[in-house]
C-alpha cells in the first residue's frame, strides 16, 4: 500500500528526476514487470537507499492506480495529493502523468479485476434425514450448495455443504458486513484511506 513518506522522500530528490520516475511507475503499472534492474541503477545515480526508491515508486503506482480504479477526475486527483501534503513539482509531474494516461490506466485495473473469480450462478437444495434406528422424531436438514463462478480460465463449480443453523449464520454475518460496508462512517474511512494511498 501507498505511504505518504515515501511521496515526502521523492519530494526531496531533483525535480529533474520526476518525470522519470513517474514514467517508470506507470511502466511497472501497465507492463506489470519487475523494474528492480533500473530502480537500483537510478537509486546509485542519485545516491540514494534502492529499496526506499523502490517503494516510493510503488507508492507512485499505487496512487496512479487507485485513482484509475474509482474513476477520479484529474482535479479530485490532484487536490488529494495536496491534502496528504504531496509537493508541487510531485503532485504536478503525477497529475500530468494521470491525465495523458487515464484511459491505458483504468483498462489495466479492468484487465486486473477480471483475474478474481466473478459469481455466475447459485444452485441449492435441502437434504433431510427425517429419522434413524437410533434417534427418532428429528429432522436434520442439511443444505447443499453450488456456486459457479467465471474468472479467466473459464467456468468452475464449487460446493458448500452445511446445516441450516450454520448456513443462516453465514448469511447474518455477511448482511451484517454489508450494512456495516453501507454505513456513514464506513464510507467516510474509505474516503479518507483513498486519500492516502
Amino acid at each position: 500500500f501507498s505511504n505518504p513518506r515515501h511521496l515526502s522522500f521523492i519530494s526531496t530528490l531533483p525535480e529533474s528526476v520526476l518525470p522519470d520516475l513517474v514514467r517508470t511507475a506507470l511502466s511497472s503499472v501497465v507492463t506489470e514487470k519487475q523494474i528492480t534492474k533500473s530502480v537500483q541503477s537510478a537509486a546509485a545515480k542519485l545516491e540514494v537507499d534502492g529499496d526506499t526508491l523502490s517503494s516510493a515508486i510503488t507508492t507512485l503506482a499505487n496512487c496512479l492506480l487507485i485513482a484509475a480504479q474509482k474513476h477520479v477526475s484529474e482535479d479530485d486527483f490532484s487536490a488529494s495529493l495536496h491534502s496528504i501534503g504531496v509537493t508541487e513539482p510531485v503532485s504536478g509531474a503525477l497529475t500530468t502523468v494521470y491525465r495523458d494516461n487515464c484511459r491505458l490506466l483504468r483498462d489495466t485495473v479492468t484487465r486486473a479485476t477480471f483475474k478474481e473469480p466473478q459469481y455466475s450462478s447459485l444452485d441449492w437444495r435441502i437434504e433431510c434425514r427425517t429419522n434413524s434406528r437410533s434417534i427418532r422424531n428429528t429432522i436434520s436438514p442439511n443444505v447443499l450448495t453450488r456456486w459457479t463462478t467465471t474468472d479467466s480460465h473459464g467456468q468452475r463449480e464449487h460446493y458448500l455443504n452445511c446445516d441450516v443453523n450454520t448456513l443462516a449464520h453465514i448469511t447474518e454475518s455477511l448482511q451484517q458486513a454489508q450494512a456495516e460496508l453501507d454505513s456513514f462512517h464506513s464510507r467516510r474511512i474509505l474516503r479518507s484511506l483513498d486519500k492516502i494511498w
